[in-house]
């Protein structure tokens, strides 16, 4: 079975960071400061990726990056993996 990982982006600056910290080193480090800015992009090896407040940013096994879109209907159809 092939697993994914995926960060639900909650609208904050310091989150993109953190996502792009991620993206780049497969390591996520929760960010101690929060701001609401709605909507950011990231850079990935496809270009920039647009992501809105409550998406959810996926990286596949490949290192593709991509963005989930109703977060609800990504919950819906994955589980959780501890």
């Amino acid at each position: 079975m092939s697993q994914i990982k995926a960060i639900k982006f909650t609208g904050s600056s310091t989150m993109v960071s953190a996502i792009n910290y991620w993206i780049n080193t497969g390591e996520f480090k929760k960010p101690q400061i929060a701001t609401c800015d709605i909507r950011s992009s990231f850079k990935t090896d496809f270009g920039n990726l647009t992501v809105n407040l409550g998406d959810y940013v996926v990286k596949d096994v490949e290192s593709g990056v991509f963005r989930v879109m109703p977060a609800e209907l990504f919950c819906k159809t994955y589980g959780w993996v501890e």
